[in-house]
């Protein structure tokens, strides 16, 4: 004897589709409501400072009031982010082409990364040392040939060199024996 499999009938099971969508956009606000709910009695009822937890309804009430003055600050530091993203980006990646393309720029790359570079981290960032670093550990890294021997010494057996950015980057794979 077979069973009959039931067929589902669209009139009476139809798919809860508005039930599923009201879910998922109740349930992060009814979170958030919550937490905004005990957030405000929370500070209240414990008094803590404003200094150190701010009332929420007093937020952004001040956030409202000086919204003038925020979004202004706001595309200030926007247009500097982008212009300084740009310029480093304008500056850095033809650079490192050139410096993998063509050797005699290597040397002013070195002086301009040994004494200009740690002098500009000193003045802007009071912190010269980390500059310093960095050039050396840029200068001591392993040549792409250096690394794949070092990487078969160590008992890769095939080991492969693929490069990205005509050479400025390489991704070193190698199968472990």
């Amino acid at each position: 004897m077979t069973e009959a499999t039931a067929v589902p009938d669209p009139a009476v099971d139809a798919p809860k589709v508005f039930s599923d969508r009201a879910q998922v956009i109740l349930y992060p606000l009814a979170s958030f409501g919550l937490l905004f709910v005990l957030w405000q009695w929370g500070v209240r009822a414990f008094g803590i400072p404003e200094y150190i937890l701010p009332v929420p309804t007093e937020f952004l009430a001040k956030l409202w009031a000086d919204r003038a003055l925020i979004s202004e600050h706001t595309l200030v530091t926007a247009k500097e982010i982008i212009l300084g993203f740009l310029m480093a980006a304008g500056i850095s990646i033809p650079l490192g082409f050139l410096i993998v393309s063509w050797k005699p720029l290597e040397r002013a790359y070195h002086w301009y990364s040994f004494k200009v570079l740690p002098r500009l981290g000193q003045w802007v960032a009071g912190d010269g040392d980390s500059y310093r670093y960095l050039a050396e550990s840029i200068r001591l890294h392993p040549t792409q040939d250096e690394l794949k021997s070092m990487m078969k010494g160590a008992g890769f057996g095939h080991v492969d060199v693929h490069n990205l950015s005509a050479g400025v980057v390489a991704l070193h794979v190698g199968i472990k024996c």
